[in-house]
Order: C-alpha cells, then sequence, then structure tokens
C-alpha cells in the first residue's frame, strides 16, 4: 500500500517490508528509515549496511518479542537482505533486544 511512498535510494527499504507481517509497524517509521537511507547512500556504503542502520535505528524499536517461529521467519527475511557480515549483526541486535524467541 504504501510502497508507492518510497521513492529514489529510499526505496532499498522496500525490501523490508516482509517485517510487518510481525508487528504493525506504521509507515511513518519506513519513511523514516528511507530518508536515513537515501542519506546514507551518498557515504558510498552498501546497500546491507544501509539496511541494518535503518533497521536498527527505526524499525527494531517497533518490534515485541516474537514467538520462535516468526523469530526464524525474521531471521530469513534479514538473512534474504543482508550481507553475511551484516547478518550476523543483526543477530546480535536481535538478541540483546529481546525480539527472538526462545528457538531462534
Amino acid at each position: 500500500m504504501f510502497r508507492r511512498l518510497l521513492t529514489g535510494p529510499g526505496q532499498l527499504l522496500t525490501k523490508l517490508f516482509p517485517m510487518r507481517t510481525f508487528d504493525d509497524i506504521g509507515p511513518a517509521s519506513f519513511l523514516d528509515a528511507a530518508k536515513y537511507a537515501a542519506i546514507r547512500a551518498l557515504d558510498g556504503v552498501s546497500e546491507s549496511l544501509i539496511l541494518l542502520e535503518a533497521f536498527t535505528a527505526y524499525l527494531l524499536p517497533q518490534l515485541g518479542e516474537l514467538d520462535p517461529s516468526s523469530s526464524a521467519q525474521l531471521l530469513a527475511v534479514l538473512d534474504d537482505v543482508l550481507a553475511p557480515a551484516e547478518r550476523s549483526g543483526a543477530r546480535v541486535l536481535l538478541s540483546e533486544f529481546g525480539v527472538l524467541g526462545v528457538a531462534a
């Protein structure tokens, strides 16, 4: 629905839209993250790092603790869009924020 609101370099955030199935993350969080991503892209860093940083700053705080099944699905979403180094960082952050269910 609000995919069309993300344009330009901020479109990168559409890769994280599947996260909306785990919690009701509204458009404002994605729009703010997209603005960040567009500015961060000017630094020439990888898309994977931009996605991890935007996820950490704007989307992760919106997530509550997930059940084991949802935890596995969230990890799959992140694995699909992050490079190996950022995947590792995402797992640490998810654990520290208490988002991952026990089986993840």
